[in-house]
């Protein structure tokens, strides 16, 4: 972000800020055009949780008004530039005080002066470096209809309190994408800084359930209650209050442990094959809408997961909707950070070894242009290709002819990425999971362990 902001918006030939007529007192000036890293703000998909990693952030330079608040503020301090962000609904913006002292180093993210409205600017990173003197943030803030809200509440934010912000919204990105795994993560970072955040807690115990860890259920709802008890004993809160939620308490263990012989007894169940299955448990698929890469970990015979998300995911309008089965696949962290989905069998294609390296090696003669995607290989008696033709006719009587051959080209470039990797040595699917399901890579699949080879046998067996 080079100087004070990254592009000079409104920035006056004199070197006045924003129109404001701010005195140069830091020495500051407006960078020129193109100079800095060129981050911005991903308007386009706003919602994707990339926007708030500050790995992705940095390296695909683009982000949400936070993300980018965070990384503008963070090397402005290392320069001596003392700006700290405002905890502005909505849209997070960064603020100076000119006649602050330089800080130096970190600096303290809440420190930024007393000074008036004459002498505070504000910088909006997501829109272009955009530099505002108070009266523009206050019209900004009307055009995002906070009428409400007065400069007087516009105060810093702590590392604390940034960090519980930008898991916020990771939080509801995971939880409306359903993506437990990473909601996990994102709820015990929050409980593990704060420790008192109960509505975090109550994510926790709940996200844990779901993903069948009991014993962290068990410790959330029991910390969650303790907490409530405490509040209701401080307030004088009746015996009988504090009785009903020790019982509530004593309910929800009862009910965690039923839950947990449940899951152990479907732990054990044994999957038989059925003829409608194209894949195995440790094949290496790609997904052929979206092009990623992964293994398949698990899978139904028909789609079983809760009613919500087969409305929200638009199932039943997927050729063979929810009768099909489906696969849970541990998504490859190159293409995606930790990453597990559950997918329709008509938006898979496997990728095989022997595929792999053909494929690589017509992609490199055809170069950039080549388009169809390649054929996948029979499995069981059951031809996935013909499976992957029959949606692909599907697709385009419905009109879909053009995403198909978009989906073609996600499918080339996902098996161009599986060959590069088996021609470095490396496993063409990285996942921190894969040891809880597999114990070795044999060049075709990945080798079932002993857990998974008792739950499905006929995938743990490959003569054919």
């Amino acid at each position: 972000h080079g100087g004070l902001v990254t592009c000079g918006n409104g920035g006056g030939s004199d070197g006045s800020y924003g129109g404001c007529g701010a005195p140069r007192s830091l020495g500051l000036r407006i960078p020129p055009p193109g100079y800095g890293l060129g981050l911005k703000g991903n308007q386009a998909d706003y919602q994707s949780p990339r926007n708030s990693l500050l790995p992705d952030v940095l390296t695909r330079r683009l982000g949400i008004p936070i993300s980018l608040a965070v990384v503008h503020m963070l090397v402005a301090r290392r320069a001596g530039v003392p700006i700290s962000l405002v905890n502005m609904p909505m849209h997070v913006v960064g603020r100076l005080d000119l006649h602050a002292p330089r800080c130096g180093g970190f600096g303290m993210w809440g420190e930024g002066g007393d000074g008036d409205e004459d002498t505070v600017l504000y910088v909006d990173a997501y829109n272009g470096g955009a530099v505002m003197d108070a009266r523009q943030l206050r019209a900004f803030m009307n055009s995002l209809g906070m009428t409400n809200v007065h400069m007087r509440q516009l105060l810093p934010m702590g590392p604390m309190h940034t960090c519980q912000r930008m898991c916020a919204n990771l939080t509801e990105i995971y939880s409306s994408q359903q993506q437990l795994e990473m909601l996990a993560s994102v709820v015990e970072l929050v409980t593990s800084l704060n420790p008192t955040a109960k509505m975090y807690l109550n994510h926790r115990s709940s996200t844990a359930t779901s993903l069948c860890n009991f014993r962290v259920a068990l410790d959330s709802a029991e910390r969650l209650i303790q907490l409530i008890i405490q509040e209701e004993q401080a307030q004088q809160a009746s015996v009988e209050r504090s009785e009903m939620l020790t019982g509530y308490l004593q309910h929800f263990r009862k009910g965690i442990q039923e839950k947990r012989l449940q899951y152990l007894e479907s732990s054990m169940k044994v999957h038989e094959r059925v003829q409608t299955l194209w894949f195995r448990v440790g094949d290496v698929v790609c997904h052929r809408r979206y092009g990623y890469a992964g293994v398949v970990a698990d899978w139904d015979a028909q789609c079983s997961t809760r009613e919500e998300w087969i409305q929200q995911m638009g199932v039943d309008s997927l050729p063979g909707g929810r009768q099909q089965p489906f696969y849970k696949v541990l998504v490859d962290v190159r293409d995606r950070p930790c990453q597990t989905t559950y997918v329709a069998q008509c938006n898979l294609e496997r990728l095989l070894p022997s595929d792999v390296e053909s494929s690589g090696k017509q992609a490199a003669n055809r170069g950039a242009s080549g388009a169809a995607a390649p054929s996948a290989t029979a499995l069981g008696g059951e031809d996935p290709g013909a499976g992957a033709e029959a949606a692909a006719a599907a697709a385009e009587e419905a009109g879909g002819a053009g995403r198909m051959d978009t989906q073609g080209v996600a499918v080339a470039a996902a098996r161009q990425r599986a060959a590069a990797a088996v021609v470095r040595g490396e496993l063409p699917v990285l996942h921190p999971l894969l040891g809880f399901s597999f114990r070795s890579w044999d060049g075709q699949a990945f080798v079932l362990n002993e857990y998974q080879a008792h739950r499905f046998p006929g995938d743990a067996c490959r003569a054919d």
